[in-house]
């Protein structure tokens, strides 16, 4: 009960972060885990990819960017670290990373990559750290950020959530 107000109470203070988000080809309609941030007609510069945890930067992109002649996507999806490498059958986290590949690279104006996970685990870590590798060696210039706060209840989860509620 107290979450689910202080959730709701929140929600009002949060502009809707839908807007300006869309889903990637093989997402499940109105998943919208792809969003702009930036000045509109600006080409994208830099490509945020992580899991959910990476969403926490959207609100505070969109506003050190909008009103500026920059632009960028960010792409997230809970508990999906951005990997090259499918180390798992076939899921919907490959598919997911497999579309935010492809899109960056069919975005030239893209050069910088920051990579936002919660580094909660080794593997994830080594995973990823696979995907910088790559990028790396593709010319990208490559932003790893580094461990994001811990606390004792899921906070980008309830902050993400809290954000959701404006979906349709």
């Amino acid at each position: 009960p107290i979450k689910k107000r202080l959730s709701v109470a929140a929600s009002r203070l949060l502009p809707p972060i839908n807007s300006r988000c869309w889903d990637l080809p093989q997402a499940r309609p109105g998943s919208y885990f792809s969003c702009n941030f930036g000045q509109a007609g600006e080409k994208p510069v830099v490509a945020f990819w992580g899991d959910s945890h990476s969403l926490q930067y959207l609100a505070p992109l969109r506003q050190a960017t909008d009103q500026q002649s920059i632009a960028g996507y960010l792409f997230h999806r809970p508990g999906c670290e951005p990997t090259i490498v499918n180390h798992q059958t076939e899921n919907e986290c490959a598919s997911h990373n497999a579309d935010v590949l492809q899109r960056i690279q069919n975005t030239p104006s893209i050069r910088t990559v920051v990579i936002a996970i919660r580094q909660n685990e080794r593997g994830r870590v080594d995973r990823t750290l696979e995907t910088v590798q790559f990028l790396l060696e593709r010319n990208y210039k490559v932003v790893f950020l580094g461990p994001l706060p811990g606390a004792q209840r899921p906070v980008a989860s309830e902050c993400a959530a809290t954000q959701l509620l404006w979906r349709k």
